[in-house]
C-alpha cells in the first residue's frame, strides 16, 4: 500500500528516522546524515534518472540502483554492463519510477508513524 505524501510535513527532519526497525535495507542505504532519500527526505525519480544515464556514459552500469539503495542490482548492473544496455534502457524508463515511488511510501510511511507517535 502507497503512503500519501502529507502537504506541509518535513521529511527531512532526523528526529523521525531515529527507529531503524521502521525503515526498509533500501531505505537505510540512502540514509545521509541520518536522514534517508540522500539527506533530502525523498529520492527523486529524475536525479536517478541523470545519474544513471551520466554514469553509464562513462561505462559504469547501474549507479541510478545504487542512488536509490539497491546495492545488489548495482553489483549485478556492474557485471552485466546494464544487461548490454538493454537492462539499463529499461531499468531508467519502466522500472525505475515505480521503484522509487516505493520507496519514498517506506519513507513516508516510516516519518508518519514515528510523527503521529510523537503526537499522542
Amino acid at each position: 500500500m502507497t503512503e500519501q505524501y502529507r502537504d506541509n510535513f518535513n521529511y527531512a527532519n532526523p528526529k523521525y528516522y531515529t527507529d531503524k526497525s521502521l525503515l526498509t535495507s533500501a531505505v537505510k542505504n540512502t540514509m545521509s546524515h541520518g536522514i534517508p532519500g540522500r539527506g533530502k527526505g525523498q529520492l527523486s525519480t529524475s536525479d536517478a534518472r541523470m545519474w544513471g544515464c551520466l554514469i553509464y556514459f562513462i561505462c559504469f552500469a547501474g549507479y541510478q540502483r545504487w542512488y536509490i539503495g539497491d546495492r545488489c542490482m548495482c553489483f549485478l548492473c556492474c557485471m552485466t554492463a546494464g544487461g548490454c544496455g538493454i537492462g539499463q534502457c529499461v531499468d531508467l524508463c519502466c522500472v525505475l519510477p515505480g521503484r522509487v515511488e516505493e520507496i519514498n511510501s517506506d519513507i513516508r510511511r516510516a516519518a508518519h508513524k514515528a510523527h503521529d507517535a510523537n503526537r499522542r
